[in-house]
C-alpha cells in the first residue's frame, strides 16, 4: 500500500470487537464505528517502557517541564500535572495502585 491507497476496510466485526475488548474492556467497550487497517494497527500498539534506578541529573525534571510547558495547546487550557518521587517505598505503593 502506498501513500495515496486508502486502506481496505476490514470485513470481520469478531476482529473489531476484539481489538476494542483487549483496549477497553468489556465494561467499557464503545460502539464500532469505521475501520480499517490504520485503526486497528493504533488499537493494537502498546508501550512497554523499563526505567534506570538513577536519580535524573539535577536540573533535568525542571527542564523537562518548562519543555512541555512550551508545547503548544489549544488556548492553553489544557490542565497538567507532574510529581516527583525518590521514595522507593512510595514508588512502590503507586505502581502497585496503577497496575504494575
Amino acid at each position: 500500500m502506498d501513500a495515496l491507497t486508502p486502506p481496505k476496510a476490514a470485513d470481520d466485526t469478531a476482529d473489531q470487537r476484539s481489538a476494542l475488548v483487549r483496549r477497553y474492556g468489556v465494561d467499557a467497550l464503545p460502539p464500532a464505528g469505521p475501520w480499517n487497517d490504520v485503526v486497528a494497527a493504533m488499537l493494537d500498539h502498546r508501550s512497554v517502557r523499563g526505567y534506570k534506578p538513577d536519580p535524573v541529573p539535577p536540573g533535568t525534571l525542571e527542564t523537562m517541564i518548562a519543555a512541555a510547558q512550551s508545547a503548544a495547546t489549544s488556548s492553553n487550557m489544557q490542565w497538567w500535572s507532574a510529581i516527583s518521587i525518590s521514595d522507593p517505598a512510595t514508588k512502590k505503593e503507586l505502581a502497585e495502585i496503577a497496575g504494575n
